[in-house]
């Protein structure tokens, strides 16, 4: 009886620490990661603009349904093991920049990527940064010191690299 109560307690206690320490992260937070892509600023930017095809190389995405019809700003839901995110599409400037948002409140966190593409012979700088909101203090302690807000990001430019060709490696910008 005595050793359920310690493990009752030591719980109780961790979970103090991750909720208060959530408590004190800020909400919003900016991240930065980029790796040099082997391929031609265009093909690149054609591949990160394609949100349909994401399932043919994104190893976290298994399918994905556009939400817009074709004159309206392109709106999106992607499916993956996590669950469901809708995104909105608010600037396409080919070949050098994208940004998209997520789309609606259901989520526990929220915010945008923004992709910036620069030439580089005959690759392509890609930079990702996302400006991001994680509302639950939990999440939020889980998001920073577990799973850390570059992973995403990290992982989005490896599946990048193989789908043009060629592995990459991504360095943290901010």
């Amino acid at each position: 009886m005595r050793w359920a109560l310690v493990v009752v307690v030591l719980l109780a206690g961790l979970i103090g620490i991750v909720v208060v320490g959530g408590m004190l992260l800020p909400v919003a937070h900016v991240a930065s990661v980029r790796a040099r892509v082997p391929a031609a600023q265009e093909a690149v930017f054609a591949v990160l603009a394609d949100v349909a095809s994401a399932p043919a190389w994104r190893s976290d995405v298994d399918s994905v349904a556009v939400l817009s019809a074709a004159d309206e700003p392109l709106r999106w839901r992607e499916t993956g093991p996590t669950g469901s995110i809708a995104y909105l599409r608010e600037e396409a400037d080919a070949p050098r920049r994208l940004v998209a948002r997520i789309d609606g409140t259901d989520q526990p966190f929220g915010g945008r990527w923004t992709w910036e593409l620069a030439p580089d012979d005959e690759a392509t700088w890609v930079t990702i940064t996302e400006e991001g909101e994680v509302y639950n203090p939990a999440f939020r302690f889980v998001a920073r010191y577990v799973f850390g807000h570059h992973r995403t990001m990290e992982h989005y430019l490896q599946d990048l690299g193989a789908r043009l060709g060629a592995p990459v490696k991504s360095e943290r910008v901010r």
